[in-house]
């Protein structure tokens, strides 16, 4: 299967880069806020979680269950190496 993504989506570091400036640079007070909503019980299935960085960051030092999925293989492996 051949998927061609834009260059974005090469490396985390430049798709990190491109969210922190098309939404304004508060992209870790998102996540923050949007994990502060999961209770400790949940279990989260996140869908295009990219390098799985709301899991890392916010998520797994709570213990919660998580669940993440993406096509990008480059992320898949970032995330995993995490």
């Amino acid at each position: 299967m051949s998927l061609d993504w834009s260059p974005v989506y090469w490396h985390p570091f430049l798709y990190r880069w491109y969210i922190r400036w098309a939404y304004g640079g508060n992209v870790a007070g998102r996540y923050a806020q949007l994990a502060e909503r999961v209770r400790d019980e949940d279990f989260v299935v996140e869908v295009c979680c990219g390098d799985a960085r709301l899991y890392l960051e916010y998520l797994k030092p709570r213990g919660i269950e998580y669940l993440g999925l993406d096509l990008n293989p480059v992320f898949v492996r970032a995330a995993r190496r995490r």
